[in-house]
C-alpha cells in the first residue's frame, strides 16, 4: 500500500500521531516510573524527581511555541520525526550515571515532547471529520497517559533486572523504529510545508493572540491549572506508593498504570460527551472540580488503607486529572481563528506546559514542610479546583459572545427588512 493511501486515511493518522505521543511522552516520563532506583544509584532524595520532571517540561514549554512554525516551514511529518530522534537520543544519554547528563537527557526529552502536539493538531485537522473533533482529539491525546503507561510497565522490571542503561537503550531503540517508519508519510503529510518561512521570528508571537482572544486567555489559564496537578499525580504517585504505602517499585508502577489507564477510558468518554454537547467547557469544569475531590482523599492515604479502597481511589484520581487534555486541544482548535489551529495550539500548550514546569517543582518545594506526600496532594487540591473556576469563566463568555452575536445578527436582518 503506498504511503499516499494510508497517509490520509483518518484512523492511520490517528494511530501515527498517537503512536508519536506515546513514544515522546514514555520518553519523558522514564525516570519518573524508576524514580526510586535511580535516587539510589544516584545516591539523591527521591523527591527530587519533581525537578528533572520540570527539566523536562521546560524544554517542552520552549519547543512547543516553536512548534507552530516548525509545522509550517517544515512539514507535520518531519517535525515529528524531529521528536522522536530527540526522544532515542536522550534516552541514550541517560544511560550515563551522572546527575548533570541526566539533566541533559531530560532537557532533550522535552525538546521532543514539545512540537508534538502541533504537529498532530495540524495533520488531524486536515484529515479529520470536523464533527467527531473532540473524539479523535481526545483520543489522541490518549498517547499522554498510555505512554507513562508503557514507562510504568516496561522500566521497572527491565531495571530490576538488567539495569537502566538496558532499559533506556531500548527505548532508543523503540524511538528510531517509529522515526524511519514515519518517513512513509512524509510526502503525503508535508505537501503542505513552506519551505522559505523563515524560522528566526518571535516564538512568543503565538502567546499575545492567545491572550487578546477572551476565549483562548481564560482556557488556556485553566489549562495550567490542570496541567499543575496531572503532572504532580503522574510524577510522585509512585514515590508515595513506595515510600508511604509500602509497596514494592514494580507493582507501584503497575498502579501508576492504573491511573494512566482510567484516564485513556475517561477521555474518551469525556470526547463522546463533549462531541453529543457541542463544546467540552461543562465536561472540563467538572473535570476540574472531581480531581479537587479525589486530591484532597488522597490526604487520607497511609498504609492501613485497603487495596480495594486504594485501587478505586487511584482510578477516580487518574479518570480526572488525566482526562481532560484532550478536551482542551480540541476546544482550543474550536475556538481558533481560521487557519491559525497550529500557531494557537503551540502557543496553548506553552500555558500547559508552564503548569507542568511548575507543578512537580512546587511540589517538591512543599513536600519537606509537611513531610508527606499524601498531605502535599491534599494542598494541591485548590489548583484544578481554580481550573474549574476559569473553565466555568470561559463558559460565561462564550454564551455572552454567542448572545451578542444573535443580538447584532437580528438587528441587521431587521435593518434589512426596513
Amino acid at each position: 500500500m503506498s504511503a499516499s493511501h494510508w497517509s490520509t486515511r483518518p484512523l492511520a493518522v490517528l494511530a501515527v500521531t498517537t503512536l508519536v505521543q506515546v513514544v515522546t511522552v514514555m520518553a519523558g516520563n522514564s525516570m519518573v516510573a524508576i524514580a526510586p532506583a535511580m535516587a539510589q544509584r544516584l545516591q539523591v532524595e527521591p523527591s527530587l524527581i519533581g525537578f528533572q520532571v520540570s527539566i523536562v517540561y521546560a524544554g517542552a514549554m520552549i519547543a512547543a511555541l516553536l512548534g507552530g512554525p516548525l509545522v509550517q516551514r517544515y512539514g507535520a511529518c518531519r517535525t515529528q520525526q524531529a521528536c522522536v530522534a530527540l526522544s532515542a537520543l536522550g534516552a541514550l544519554v541517560a544511560c550515563a550515571p551522572d546527575l548533570w547528563l541526566l539533566a541533559f537527557a531530560s532537557l532533550l526529552w522535552g525538546l521532543g515532547t514539545g512540537p508534538a502536539t502541533p504537529a498532530a493538531s495540524h495533520v488531524l485537522n486536515r484529515y479529520t471529520d470536523p464533527a467527531r473533533r473532540n473524539l479523535i482529539f481526545s483520543l489522541k491525546q490518549t498517547g499522554v497517559p498510555l505512554g507513562v503507561m508503557a514507562a510504568a510497565f516496561m522500566m521497572p522490571p527491565i531495571t530490576l533486572a538488567q539495569g537502566a542503561p538496558v532499559a533506556y537503550g531500548l527505548l532508543a531503540l523503540i524511538a528510531v523504529a517509529v522515526l524511519l517508519f514515519l518517513q512513509t508519510a512524509r510526502r503525503t503529510w508535508d505537501d503542505d510545508r513552506r519551505p522559505g518561512l523563515p524560522m528566526g521570528g518571535n516564538p512568543l508571537a503565538g502567546v499575545p493572540m492567545i491572550w487578546r482572544h477572551p476565549l483562548l486567555r481564560s482556557l488556556s489559564a485553566s489549562a495550567f491549572c490542570y496541567a499543575f496537578c496531572q503532572l504532580c499525580v503522574t510524577s510522585f504517585t509512585v514515590t508515595m506508593l513506595v515510600t508511604e504505602v509500602g509497596i514494592g517499585l514494580v507493582e507501584a508502577g503497575l498502579l501508576l498504570s492504573l491511573v494512566q489507564f482510567s484516564g485513556v477510558m475517561s477521555r474518551i468518554g469525556f470526547g463522546l460527551w463533549a462531541d453529543r454537547m457541542g463544546s467540552a467547557l461543562v465536561p472540563l469544569a467538572l473535570v476540574g472540580a472531581g480531581t479537587a475531590a479525589m486530591c484532597a482523599i488522597t490526604a487520607l492515604l497511609g498504609p492501613g488503607w485497603p487495596r480495594t479502597g486504594l485501587w478505586l481511589l487511584l482510578i477516580l484520581l487518574g479518570g480526572t486529572a488525566v482526562g481532560w487534555t484532550g478536551m482542551f486541544v480540541a476546544e482550543v482548535a474550536r475556538i481558533a481563528p481560521p487557519g491559525q489551529v497550529g500557531l494557537a495550539t503551540g502557543s496553548a500548550i506553552a500555558f500547559n506546559f508552564l503548569g507542568i514546569l511548575a507543578g512537580p517543582a512546587i511540589f517538591a518545594l512543599v513536600y519537606p514542610w509537611l513531610g508527606s506526600y499524601a498531605y502535599t496532594f491534599g494542598g494541591l487540591a485548590m489548583v484544578p479546583l481554580a481550573g474549574s473556576v476559569l473553565v466555568l469563566h470561559t463558559l460565561r463568555v462564550e454564551r455572552r459572545l454567542d448572545a451578542a452575536r444573535r443580538d447584532a445578527s437580528a438587528v441587521a436582518t431587521g435593518d434589512g427588512r426596513g
